[in-house]
């Protein structure tokens, strides 16, 4: 079974110290849980990319889960992987918490087996019973313009190549 795929793996308490400086200055400069989500789609998205091609090639890297390994990676990564990147950069920040972060499984070309995430992003100052916000999260999609706030799934995968120049 695919690491982080179906279920997610746990945040640990020690993160590298390169992704622990990230997340304090991401922070520094976003205080709301929406635009702190924001700030990380957009630096991870700068990051590391996805390469259909490498989806296949780099198929042994979708078992990795050591967190310095996959910080120290730049260019291609894979869904799960930068997810969970996600998943702890949006946890130490102290803004979220895990359960307001849901990975939503879906299929690209109708057969790839592709994951995106769900984020809460309600104010905890609203309103008991208000209107919950959720934003979708697709960092992979991205250059192949799948725009924030939507996903990938079935003929809606956006281009056949990368279009690095939507950033």
């Amino acid at each position: 079974m695919i690491p982080n795929l179906f279920s997610k793996l746990p945040i640990p308490g020690k993160i590298p110290a390169g992704l622990e400086r990230a997340v304090r200055d991401l922070k520094r400069k976003n205080r709301t849980k929406e635009s702190f989500l924001r700030a990380t789609f957009d630096f991870l998205r700068q990051k590391y990319t996805l390469s259909r091609m490498k989806v296949i090639l780099e198929f042994p890297e979708l078992f990795k889960t050591d967190l310095e390994y996959l910080w120290r990676r730049t260019g291609h990564l894979h869904c799960t992987n930068v997810n969970y990147l996600l998943r702890v950069m949006l946890v130490k920040s102290g803004l979220f918490k895990d359960s307001d972060i849901k990975p939503m499984n879906t299929n690209t070309w109708f057969v790839m087996p592709h994951q995106y995430l769900r984020v809460d992003v309600t104010d905890k100052n609203a309103k008991a019973g208000g209107a919950r916000k959720e934003i979708d999260v697709d960092i992979s999609t991205y250059d192949f313009g799948i725009p924030y706030g939507s996903h990938a799934g079935g003929l809606r995968c956006g281009s056949l190549f990368p279009k690095r120049d939507n950033r």
